[in-house]
C-alpha cells in the first residue's frame, strides 16, 4: 500500500534540502518525532539511526538510508522495534516555479509493515478522501525549511 502527500514550499528545492539532510533536524520538523540523534554530520546511504516516534504510544524504530540524491531525494526505512516488517519513506523535491518553488511528495510504502491489510486500505482511504486535520511532517517541513531560510512563516510569500 502506497500512500502519497504533497505540498508546494516557496523556496527553491537546496533550501528545503538543508532540513533533510541531517538525521537531527527530522525532530524540528515532524511533529512525530520526539527524538533522533545527531550523526555529526549529512545524511549518507547505508547510514543507520534510532528515531523515537509519538504514534499511539512512544515507540523506537531503527532507520536506514537507503537512497539519497542531494536536493532531489531521499529514502527512509522505518523498523518500529515494536512493529515486524518496515515502512519505507521517501521525499521527492520537484523544483517548479524556474526553481524557486519546490514540490514535496512524500511517498509512504506501508506494503512490508505489519499493519493489518483492512488497516492499510483504511489508510489509503483517509490518505485520499480524508479531511487534514493538524499539520503532519509536510507542513512541519515547510515552516522549519522557510525559518531556516531566515523567512517567517506567516509571510504570504511562505506559502505556494
Amino acid at each position: 500500500m502506497i500512500l502519497r502527500s504533497r505540498i508546494d514550499i516557496s523556496l527553491p528545492p537546496d533550501k528545503v534540502w538543508e532540513m533533510l539532510r541531517y538525521a537531527e533536524y527530522m525532530e524540528l520538523w515532524n511533529p512525530k518525532c520526539v527524538s533522533c540523534p545527531s550523526l555529526g554530520r549529512e545524511l549518507q546511504v547505508g547510514d543507520t539511526f534510532s528515531a523515537t516516534f509519538k504514534l499511539t504510544k512512544e515507540g523506537v524504530s531503527d532507520c536506514e538510508v537507503l537512497a539519497l540524491e542531494p536536493c532531489q531525494r531521499i529514502t527512509i526505512r522505518h523498523r518500529p522495534r515494536e512493529m515486524k516488517g518496515y515502512v519505507d519513506e521517501t521525499y521527492h523535491l520537484l523544483p517548479r516555479k524556474n526553481g524557486q518553488t519546490t514540490r514535496v511528495e512524500q511517498v509512504l510504502d506501508v506494503t512490508h509493515s505489519s499493519i493489518p491489510r483492512w488497516a492499510q486500505a483504511l489508510m489509503y482511504f483517509l490518505n485520499r478522501f480524508g479531511r487534514k486535520m493538524g499539520d503532519g511532517p509536510l507542513e512541519g517541513l515547510r515552516d522549519a525549511a522557510i525559518a531556516q531560510a531566515g523567512m517567517r512563516s506567516g509571510q504570504r510569500g511562505g506559502y505556494a
